[in-house]
């Protein structure tokens, strides 16, 4: 009897190790801009949202045919405007079901800088909460001005805790004459519930230079600390601006990708099936 009980929980135990270990994969925001029309108005994404901030203005934020790494890209470019110099806000929200805890979320882009330099932070990218100005995020991704311009991210437990600079120097494409070197960026978020109102969780980050493999810049790092909208989908925002007197910016191929952990219900069918295979093998 006591060997049948050891049985039992042996089922019981690798029930729940592989309902755990069996994550589902859904893609929650996407967008190539293949299906976008070339203008100044970037429409809904393939999966998504799209909008633009007050402060984006007429052309911060248009649909291009050139340069792409297929043939449309959206280009981000800081413009002057009545009310003072626009700063590209382009804001992407996912579907829902992202920030959730034990969440595995992955953030990826394709990003060309066309410009004479890399200063003033020509790329900025905010991963966080619905809602947030900047001060709701998980993490903040830019090109800073240590070394004449490195790829940097901003880690927590506070809003813009602490800046941690890479060794990586973003690639340039020339003003007027764009040679198409692209970088890309990969975020994988872990999310983690901090209590009954607050995220959190670490990051891992890797980045690209014109298609080169890909270099781990991060691992584990601390994500800032978020407090919850108040909305009940737990979608996430993805925020793309730039700094002043910087040159033009180019995105491509933007993802977000879930891997979630299975319901509770999921982890006790998986123990439950266990245990009456073996309830059937012992009535033989």
């Amino acid at each position: 009897m006591e060997k049948v009980r050891c049985i039992a929980a042996s089922f019981l135990a690798a029930g729940f190790v592989m309902a755990s270990s069996a994550k589902g994969v859904v893609t929650l925001f996407q967008d190539d801009f293949e299906a976008q029309t070339i203008g100044d108005t970037v429409g809904p994404p393939q999966i998504g949202t799209w909008s633009e901030g007050p402060t984006s203005g007429v052309h911060g934020a248009d649909i291009v045919g050139s340069p792409a790494l297929g043939t449309k890209s959206v280009r981000i470019e800081r413009q002057a405007t009545a009310q003072g110099p626009a700063n590209g806000d382009l804001r992407g929200v996912t579907l829902p079901g992202a920030i959730l805890n034990g969440n595995t979320v992955e953030f990826k882009i394709a990003s060309n800088l066309e410009s004479a330099n890399r200063f003033n932070n020509p790329l900025q990218i905010a991963i966080g909460q619905v809602g947030s100005n900047f001060n709701n995020d998980f993490t903040f991704l830019q090109i800073g001005d240590v070394n004449n311009g490195v790829y940097g991210y901003y880690t927590g437990p506070g809003q813009f805790g602490t800046l941690n600079n890479t060794a990586l120097t973003p690639s340039l494409n020339t003003p007027g004459s764009n040679e198409g070197k692209w970088d890309t960026l990969r975020a994988v978020l872990h999310i983690a519930t901090l209590n009954a109102t607050q995220m959190t969780g670490t990051m891992d980050l890797f980045i690209s230079l014109n298609g080169a493999a890909e270099v781990q810049v991060a691992n584990g790092a601390l994500l800032q600390t978020t407090t919850n909208p108040g909305i009940n989908d737990a979608s996430m925002q993805i925020r793309i601006v730039k700094g002043p007197s910087t040159g033009i910016d180019f995105y491509d191929n933007v993802s977000v990708t879930a891997a979630f952990v299975p319901e509770p219900s999921t982890l006790s069918l998986a123990g439950a099936a266990g245990l009456l295979a073996l309830r059937r093998r012992t009535k033989r």
